[in-house]
């Protein structure tokens, strides 16, 4: 059965998702944040460097909507680990 182009995305996907969670486990790092932002990076490497030039396929145009969800949540755990690292005497002074 031939494999189409979205089910080859996902496989390569979920390839480079099993490689860095092995690499993460193996060197001691494993962390649920490390990997999820890693994943994503990863997820946006992929679907960048596998874009064709030529044609704008439909189902790549999905992925931007996967892409803007990733980037919110993305800033808000940012802006999270921000706001709970500051001091809050220092944050109540300010404010």
């Amino acid at each position: 059965m031939k494999t189409t182009p979205p089910q080859r995305f996902a496989v390569a996907q979920l390839s480079l998702m099993l490689v860095l969670l092995l690499w993460l486990a193996l060197t001691g790092n494993l962390r649920l944040d490390g990997f999820l932002i890693t994943s994503f990076a990863l997820f946006i490497l992929l679907k960048e460097y596998t874009a064709p030039y030529s044609i704008n396929l439909p189902w790549r145009n999905r992925m931007r909507w996967a892409s803007i969800v990733g980037y919110a949540v993305f800033i808000a755990y940012a802006l999270y680990l921000t706001y709970t690292s500051v001091d809050q005497t220092v944050l109540a002074r300010l404010l």
